[in-house]
């Protein structure tokens, strides 16, 4: 009972929010891993599955255990990815997050992918200047710039993005808003890489 219990604060509780700021990240995703599969055995249903799913996946990612992250992200978005669910807020943020995972392992090409369509997606169904599109965009955008493998027109497409973001947010959202410290440090991290790259290919 007192298991059951658990399972149904910690699917209720928004994503790394459930336990709070005070239990160690070990001992959080201890349980939280101990609760998933409570819910499996008894048959919980989708949404439970999904919020334990993300919990321990962020938990995870607070560890540095990337991997096992990535692959927690994987299957929620293989579990939302159906036609019903492609304009709902649930599958925006898992592709957000499996994007975000997958940068973070350094899978930079399919980061890529998995955020273009990310971006694309937001920006149809929540508008231009909503906080996920920005956030997609910022996250498409670290894509390419970590990416070796990224050409000079892909690194030229990054800059545009955040130097025309940097000007959006600041518009939409204020000078004291944390988008904006955001935003405004990225123009001049993506040109430097621009420029890194330009001067190999020079050389």
């Amino acid at each position: 009972m007192k298991l059951a219990l658990v399972a149904l604060v910690l699917a209720a509780a928004p994503s790394g929010q459930a336990m709070g700021p005070f239990v160690p990240d070990e001992e959080c995703a201890a349980i939280e891993a101990e609760v998933l599969a409570f819910l499996l055995r008894v048959g919980a249903g989708e949404d439970s599955i999904v919020a334990a799913k993300n919990n321990l996946a962020q938990s995870y990612g607070r560890l540095g255990r990337y991997q096992e992250s990535l692959e927690i992200r994987r299957e929620v978005y293989a579990m939302l990815n159906v036609a019903n669910l492609r304009s709902h807020r649930l599958f925006l943020l898992a592709s957000f997050n499996l994007g975000s995972a997958l940068i973070d392992t350094e899978n930079y090409g399919e980061a890529r992918d998995i955020l273009g369509h990310c971006m694309a997606a937001a920006q149809r169904i929540r508008g231009a200047d909503d906080e996920m599109t920005f956030r997609a965009r910022r996250m498409y955008a670290q894509a390419i710039c970590s990416n070796r493998a990224s050409s000079r027109d892909d690194l030229r497409l990054a800059v545009a993005i955040v130097e025309k973001d940097a000007r959006r947010v600041r518009q939409v959202f204020g000078e004291g808003h944390p988008m904006y410290e955001v935003a405004i440090k990225l123009p001049e991290l993506a040109r430097a890489v621009l420029a890194s790259h330009e001067a190999q290919a020079t050389s």
